[in-house]
């Protein structure tokens, strides 16, 4: 059973459905290794740096490489315009432990999400990596993280359901890496992964590839954002 699902890029995609150009995904597999946390709990959004080192260490992604699709890059913001797949890449960047803080509008569409750990191939195909996606479009609404392998995406491997309206407007995304460990807020909401490498595993071996240390965006369907900076504060 092949794990993939074809990608429509002139069609809302409707993110229940796994994105790829090929063959359907396997929805079945089961993933157990996540702990989505209750998301009453607060979360504390103020900046994660405590002192001068790792102020300096801080650094705001301020050069973007529109690899497939549409955006609008002005400085350390982008534009996700347009409509289907679009995805911008961090240039010169390598990112593998720490936190990264985008700010974000979500204006309209079924969502946006951010590449971490991820490679990508000369023609901005994905070989190996993870999304974390503000994901309005995902049954009600939700928070999820994502496998993606050959440029094809798996269904969710950590989900955390929220309304709509709680994913639009204006937000800060915090994503947490630590070794194999996956921490995500988003307002009072958050989800982990334990353990990334244990949980790419079960999704069977064409999914359970080394991963990159690329960051970058993407948007699908009919999404229209505006991220206004990606901050990197490395481990």
């Amino acid at each position: 059973v092949d794990d993939t699902t074809p990608v429509d890029d002139t069609t809302p995609v409707d993110d229940t459905t796994p994105v790829d150009d090929t063959t359907p995904v396997d929805d079945t597999t089961p993933v157990d290794d996540t702990t989505p946390v209750d998301e009453t709990t607060p979360v504390d959004e103020t900046t994660p740096v405590d002192d001068e080192e790792e102020a300096e260490a801080r650094r705001t992604v301020e050069k973007w490489d529109v690899v497939r699709g549409e955006a609008k890059v002005d400085g350390d913001s982008v534009g996700l315009v347009g409509n289907g797949e679009r995805r911008v890449l961090a240039e010169d960047t390598s990112f593998d432990d720490g936190t990264i803080v985008v700010d974000a509008d979500l204006v309209s569409g079924p969502g946006y999400g951010v590449f971490v750990r991820s490679t990508f191939d000369e023609k901005g195909r994905i070989v190996s990596g993870w999304t974390v996606q503000v994901d309005p479009g995902y049954g009600n609404g939700a928070l999820i993280v994502r496998r993606w392998s050959q440029d094809q995406e798996h269904s969710p491997s950590a989900v955390v359901e929220l309304d709509r309206e709680r994913l639009g407007g204006h937000q800060k995304l915090v994503i947490t890496l630590d070794g194999d460990r996956l921490d995500v807020s988003l307002g009072d909401a958050t989800l982990t992964i334990k353990d990334l490498d244990k949980t790419a595993e079960k999704l069977g071996d064409k999914w359970s590839g080394p991963d990159g240390s690329s960051v970058g965006l993407r948007a699908w369907g009919g999404t229209q954002a505006e991220v206004h900076a990606v901050v990197l504060y490395p481990a």
